[in-house]
């Protein structure tokens, strides 16, 4: 859907139209499933969560708008029975804070998850985000990693818990 009326935007920010999904992480070895995955939608708008995104980084509200994904994603959970420990996946913009979002949970551990696209932006200020993140009991997962060649030099000053190859690098593989 072309976001040709910001309105359509505003919505999203002023009436919280966010709605989480979860998505499954598995252990392939066991077959459980270890943790969740969450993500944004918007169902009664009819918008893509790649148009959302992409209309709030070119409207300078990108951090905004990935608080209340976070938000939203925790409130989501609220009332669930997740067996102490399990992880949580929350993707998180370099520059956001969570310190709402672990201040919100308690139960499952969070894991923020920073896509490797986002890494050679602001390196100094991902890696004092990381820091603080961290530091609030948070894990560091990498997403895509692979995509962005360069972005690789970065990986041991991260130190991520979780590293999600891209695509790219799996497809075609029998």
């Amino acid at each position: 859907m072309e976001l040709s009326r910001p309105v359509v935007m505003d919505e999203i920010f002023e009436r919280s139209q966010i709605r989480p999904a979860y998505q499954a992480i598995v252990d392939l070895a066991h077959g459980d499933v270890v943790a969740v995955e969450a993500l944004a939608r918007w169902p009664e708008l009819g918008v893509d969560p790649g148009t959302a995104f992409g209309y709030g980084q070119s409207q300078g509200r990108i951090v905004e708008l990935d608080s209340l994904c976070q938000r939203a994603a925790i409130e989501g959970l609220r009332g669930s029975d997740l067996p102490p420990g399990f992880r949580v996946f929350v993707n998180v913009e370099p520059g956001s804070s969570v310190a709402a979002l672990t201040e919100r949970t308690t139960g499952p551990r969070l894991v923020a998850e920073i896509t490797e696209r986002a890494l050679l932006r602001k390196p100094a200020e991902l890696l004092r985000s990381v820091r603080r993140m961290r530091g609030r009991g948070c894990g560091i997962a990498l997403d895509d990693v692979g995509a962005v060649p360069d972005s690789l030099s970065l990986l041991p000053f991260l130190a991520p818990d979780v590293i999600k190859l891209d695509i790219s690098l799996v497809q075609g593989w029998p």
